[in-house]
């Protein structure tokens, strides 16, 4: 199994845990809609994400992403993953979210204030 990490504000985090990933609700925040995360190794830049989420609000979250690896393996093969900086950052296209959100299980790990 593979994990990731990603931050943004308590509010769509609760929604990611709870509906899974939408391109829609993630363009409505002033992005193109894709799902960007870090190793779950590199938790101190998701909290960074967090921190610099343009829908900041006074809670920021953690999110974790864990998905197996023959799955990350398909979406690589499909071009809905694209890693960068040899694989410091993962963007997922919003064409991965149905597989996601079938096939993977994301978990609130941390909410602090933006002010900590």
């Amino acid at each position: 199994m593979e994990e990731f990490i990603t931050g943004t504000d308590l509010v769509s985090a609760l929604d990611i845990v709870q509906n899974g990933l939408n391109a829609e609700r993630a363009r409505e925040l002033g992005g193109e809609g894709s799902f960007w995360a870090v190793p779950v190794a590199q938790i101190e830049l998701a909290r960074l994400f967090a921190l610099a989420n343009p829908a900041l609000h006074s809670h920021c979250a953690l999110v974790k992403m864990t998905i197996s690896s023959n799955t990350l393996d398909d979406l690589l093969k499909n071009d809905w993953l694209e890693c960068i900086l040899e694989g410091e950052f993962y963007r997922f296209a919003p064409s991965s979210f149905d597989t996601l959100n079938q096939k993977a299980s994301f978990e609130l790990v941390e909410n602090f204030l933006a002010s900590d």
